[in-house]
């Protein structure tokens, strides 16, 4: 298994938008089975169109040969332009455990530090003790569990 992580690609996305359906029925269970299509699609990372306000350096994909393992999408503060707010970040079942999530947020980081970027933040369900221990193994401080932040020190320029 070689994963490269690179920028999303419009031909990433039935792949992408198959894998956030996935781990979203894989999270809730029988509960998926029970909402009604609008609820869904509230839920789903994306709908069915990526939302306008993400910026393409902070779009990331993990990609297994030409096999979607996971994403990572974040998007701009549009009042604090120094921040991040990730917005979706799923690893595919067979690629669990391997080190993808902690691969997508290193190089998020990179990406974020090179853009002046000084903060990331996200909001983490409570019951979601996996995503909470990714974003603790990626630098991230929860907040009462809900919600995660993490300062980004500026890149070290060599002189």
């Amino acid at each position: 298994m070689t994963i490269e992580i690179r920028s999303y690609r419009a031909t990433d996305e039935p792949q992408l938008h198959l894998m956030d359906e996935k781990t979203q029925r894989e999270y809730r269970g029988l509960a998926w089975d029970s909402l009604d299509l609008d609820k869904r699609r509230e839920l789903l990372w994306y709908g069915e169109q990526l939302p306008s306000d993400v910026d393409a350096d902070f779009l990331l994909v993990a990609v297994d040969d030409d096999r979607l393992a996971g994403f990572l999408f974040a998007c701009s503060d549009q009042l604090r332009p120094d921040r991040l707010r990730i917005d979706g970040v799923a690893v595919g079942r067979a690629y669990r455990r391997a080190g993808i999530g902690r691969a997508l947020y290193a190089e998020l980081i990179a990406r974020a530090k090179r853009a002046g970027i000084r903060r990331l933040t996200t909001r983490i369900s409570t019951d979601n003790e996996p995503s909470q221990r990714l974003h603790q193994a990626a630098g991230f401080a929860l907040i009462d569990c809900v919600e995660a932040n993490l300062i980004v020190r500026p890149a070290t320029v060599a002189q």
